[in-house]
């Protein structure tokens, strides 16, 4: 890359930083936030966390709330969107970290996070309302920062104290994000345990064992919680005793995956998918036998299958018509 091109690159970057950046002070929050703030304003942030965990929702023990209550508590409307942004900011970086070494020059780093951070900004939704609001929404980004979080530690894995003491909290909070997204994750680390197990011939299974423990711990304190037996009382149980409810359900999770998600995100996955099939492809003179083929196809596409299995989840909800279900 020459010095004239990289300058230019460079350039390009900085204004798209600046316009991710600026964003956020023209999203304002909207109805059930400023119903929130005033309940936060009033009890406090400890006092509504316990309340929401007590009474609405058990996911209130994850990062995401007190996170989001920090700009509702202040009364600063662009606050919890800017946080959201440099969340977006975090996920470039572990994403980066997940998928490529670190031994690129700092300049080259820097644009690559960018770079990825201003494409995920573009592919949430495919119009600008949505994606000012929803895609700088705090909580949906710490979920998904603390997903990756679990998965690029358990990568960069060691088996050193500071890793078990450092991943302690990771895999702890990582659990505690929305049921769907830890489904996902288990997956994940179940298949990168096998891949490890079989392909690679590792012995070092004290460390999927920790991080599958801790998630599940987790996952069952937000299950359990009183809050989500307090709402699953008013849920119509009737909408879930049939496979036709089901059916339905994925004709218009397609419909939605198609009328809402971005234009962008369907060559993404075309381009993922192909690329990991023809590294399947090259490697497969190195696997013998059908298990093996299997582990390291079940390795390549892990991010996709977790993807649908997050979608699975919500398959017998009637709420699968809300446009941001289904892009999550």
């Amino acid at each position: 890359m020459n010095k004239r091109y990289n300058y230019r690159v460079i350039a390009l970057v900085t204004l798209s930083l600046l316009l991710v950046l600026v964003q956020p002070v023209y999203s304002w929050f909207i109805s059930d936030d400023y119903c929130i703030m005033g309940q936060v304003q009033k009890d406090g942030i400890i006092s509504s966390w316990l309340h929401d965990y007590l009474h609405w929702d058990g996911r209130s023990i994850s990062l995401t709330y007190p996170v989001c209550r920090v700009g509702l508590f202040a009364g600063v409307s662009w606050l919890g969107p800017l946080l959201g942004t440099l969340l977006m900011f975090l996920m470039a970086v572990l994403i980066l970290r997940i998928s490529t070494d670190s031994k690129s020059n700092m300049v080259t780093r820097i644009v690559h996070t960018v770079s990825i951070a201003v494409l995920l900004w573009l592919v949430y939704f495919n119009f600008l309302s949505q994606t000012l609001y929803w895609t700088t929404g705090v909580g949906y980004n710490m979920d998904v920062v603390m997903l990756l979080a679990a998965v690029w530690w358990i990568s960069r894995w060691k088996g050193e104290l500071s890793d078990y003491l450092l991943g302690l909290p990771i895999f702890f909070y990582a659990g505690t994000c929305s049921p769907n997204g830890v489904l996902a994750l288990l997956f994940i680390i179940f298949v990168m345990w096998l891949h490890a197990a079989i392909i690679q011939k590792l012995g070092n299974h004290k460390k999927f064992i920790y991080a599958i423990a801790l998630i599940i711990f987790a996952l069952a304190l937000v299950v359990l919680s009183p809050g989500n037996k307090n709402r699953m009382t008013a849920w119509d149980w009737k909408n879930i005793t049939h496979f036709w409810t089901v059916y339905f359900n994925i004709k218009l999770l397609i419909k939605n995956l198609f009328n809402y998600n971005s234009l962008f995100v369907w060559p993404l996955i075309a381009l993922g998918l192909t690329g990991a099939t023809l590294k399947v492809i090259a490697a497969r003179s190195n696997f013998t036998g059908a298990l093996k083929r299997s582990v390291s196809f079940l390795f390549e596409h892990r991010f996709f299958v977790a993807a649908l299995i997050s979608f699975f989840f919500f398959l017998p909800l009637p709420a699968m018509n809300s446009p941001r279900t289904s892009i999550q």
